[in-house]
């Protein structure tokens, strides 16, 4: 039996762990919420690590001491009858009835300390994580929040240019294209990071989601992006930029039209071109240049396979054994490999099939583009019988 000073000590690290995963579960919390929002691992790691960070300071786990311990045990389990500090006090110096008492109270420590809870915040910290998680995703589904990140500067070049499509009098100001920016959200299976741009020329990986943020200077009732399929409705958005409300409040207490911020998204499946068709409060059209949409389709893995016959056969009475090599290339990394193994039994109309997927001998790291995988397959193993 442990001791009792070993048994208040592994009481102790319990409890600290307790408290360091609290601590996670704050900093897990976070970064999902970030990574919802903003669709950015960057974001999202450094919210993690620093919600961690400060969560840990403010908890301190490695100010628990084993006096500490020794004390919250004594108040709050009977059979200690408050001796738990005798546990950490060497037999040396004890009385004869000190070292009785220390014993006794050890085994009564080994029968319940288990049973006496810590003073964590976990379940507090796991309800606080999960609703920051399920906020997060109700909020990115809605469209809540701003996820492209800040307004980059637009080159001359790329800024887009609309023309009336309608006739209007020389007189009249239309509302101005301020500021606009793209974001192309990688699917996850790319280990890709959101890139955002100014750029409206589109290259992309088949399965990526496409996000435009335009921002006029003028009231704008409607923006439309045409060419896509169905047309794509640009929504009012609540939120605009800092930028945008400094802008907004320079130009309401100078009575001139507000900022109009408009954001769309799109996920899609071919390559095509589209244009902004946009019309302002007075009912007049305004339609942009064409742009292109190029998407990439995700290639296949490579996959070839060494040292294999095509057919092979084997004595009943002989190792049946069949070794091989197999080398996997795919462009966005391997997320898993296996090998689905087809047996048949029987012939003509009674034949059976069963299959069997079987692991590779050879470990590989998710997220490597190649990997050299090997694999001993043993007949007996997979139950097979002559004539299979």
């Amino acid at each position: 039996m442990k001791s009792g000073k070993q048994i208040i000590h592994d009481y102790k690290t319990r409890w600290q762990w307790l408290h360091a995963a609290e601590a996670g579960l704050y900093g897990l919390g976070v970064g999902v919420f970030v990574w919802f929002i903003s669709e950015n691992f960057w974001y999202a790691g450094f919210a993690l690590i620093a919600t961690l960070g400060v969560a840990l300071l403010v908890i301190k786990p490695w100010k628990l001491t084993l006096e500490r311990v020794s004390h919250y045990i004594d108040e709050h389990l009977s059979v200690a009858e408050f001796s738990s500090s005798l546990m950490l006090a060497s037999q040396t110096h004890l009385t004869g009835l000190a070292q009785l008492q220390q014993y006794k109270v050890s085994e009564r420590l080994h029968k319940h300390l288990k049973q006496l809870p810590t003073t964590t915040n976990i379940k507090k910290a796991s309800i606080i994580a999960i609703l920051l998680i399920v906020f997060g995703f109700v909020a990115s589904q809605l469209g809540l929040f701003d996820k492209t990140g800040f307004d980059p500067a637009t080159p001359e070049a790329q800024i887009i240019t609309f023309k009336p499509a309608d006739s209007i009098t020389t007189d009249y100001k239309a509302p101005v294209l301020k500021s606009q920016r793209v974001t192309i959200a990688y699917p996850t299976y790319t280990r890709k990071s959101s890139q955002t741009r100014t750029d409206m020329n589109i290259k992309s990986v088949e399965g990526s989601q496409i996000f435009w943020k335009l921002t006029f200077d003028g009231a704008v009732e409607k923006v439309i992006i045409e060419g896509l399929g169905d047309d794509v409705e640009m929504k009012v958005s609540a939120a605009a930029s800092q930028n945008d409300s400094d802008n907004l409040k320079e130009r309401t207490s100078a009575s001139k039209p507000a900022i109009s911020v408009f954001k769309g998204v799109y996920t899609p499946k071919t390559s095509s071109y589209y244009n902004f068709r946009f019309t302002d409060s007075l009912g007049f059209s305004y339609v942009s240049d064409l742009y292109a949409i190029e998407i990439t389709e995700d290639k296949a893995p490579e996959v070839e396979i060494k040292g294999l016959e095509q057919f092979s056969s084997f004595e009943v009475f002989e190792p049946k054994d069949i070794d091989f090599k197999t080398e996997i290339n795919d462009d966005f990394g391997i997320a898993a490999a296996a090998i689905i193994a087809t047996v048949s039994k029987g012939s003509g109309e009674s034949v059976k099939f069963r299959e069997e997927r079987l692991d590779f001998d050879t470990a590989f790291a998710k997220g490597d583009k190649t990997a050299t995988l090997s694999k001993n397959i043993n007949l007996d193993a997979l139950k097979m019988e002559p004539g299979d």
